[in-house]
């Protein structure tokens, strides 16, 4: 679900760009090989594996560039840490090596409210909202191991891979994650965006293509395929 909030942003980044546009998700699924969490009820669970191999060969028949993933890494990496960053990792691989570049999109932090609640309760109230939200040091501090794993991935496939920080917009210079800004819930829950929310991201995809383009050029090989097999490490 929390890939879907992402899709205004991506689904705008296409329109401009030209670009066709497939959705590949299914909640409370992990984009690993076959990891699953017994508590998450709307998963596939044991039906996981089956539909990231699914997913994986669709994304290498129809030799798709780019993929984004997110999930909410949290999730499955707080009883496997390890075990999780393996399978993940299994699976930027097999993208990789079929010349697919990866963007890895970082955790929203997970405000302590229900925000549209929140934020309704204090416009009633004529208080002032825009000091609301979680403090980024707090996120953090849950979040740290997750994303030096992200890091960690993208550092093994430097050039194929990079990794998008919600942060880099929706927290402001206090170091509060906000809630909202202008005047625009960012999140329909505690942890999913609204489209508002989602559209701010889209700068950050944009540049990270750009910097995943920029690298395919400046690898050897006239052609598509010699580019890909250059970013793969193929002979």
């Amino acid at each position: 679900s929390h890939a879907m909030a992402l899709l205004p942003a991506v689904e705008a980044l296409a329109q401009e760009q030209r670009r066709k546009c497939w959705v590949l998700t299914h909640s409370q699924t992990a984009p690993a090989v076959s990891l699953w969490k017994s508590g998450l009820v709307y998963g596939l669970r044991e039906k996981t594996e089956a539909f990231n191999t699914a997913v994986r060969r669709f994304l290498k028949a129809r030799q798709v560039e780019l993929v984004i993933i997110s999930c909410v890494w949290g999730d499955y990496t707080s009883e496997q840490p390890q075990k999780f960053e393996q399978e993940l990792d299994l699976t930027v691989s097999a993208l990789v090596q079929s010349g697919t570049r990866v963007v890895l999109v970082r955790d929203v932090a997970r405000q302590d409210v229900d925000v549209p609640a929140a934020l309704s309760l204090y416009v009633r109230l004529g208080w002032p909202t825009d000091s609301l939200g979680r403090a980024m040091r707090d996120h953090r501090d849950e979040n740290g191991g997750r994303e030096e794993m992200l890091e960690k991935i993208a550092q093994r496939y430097l050039g194929s891979v990079v990794v998008v920080d919600p942060a880099a917009v929706l927290v402001d210079a206090q170091g509060v994650w906000r809630m909202e800004l202008d005047g625009e819930p960012l999140y329909r829950d505690d942890n999913h965006l609204t489209e508002n929310g989602a559209m701010r991201l889209r700068p950050l995809f944009y540049d990270a293509v750009q910097r995943l383009q920029s690298t395919s050029r400046q690898l050897p090989g006239s052609s598509d395929g010699e580019r890909r097999d250059a970013e793969a490490g193929n002979p």
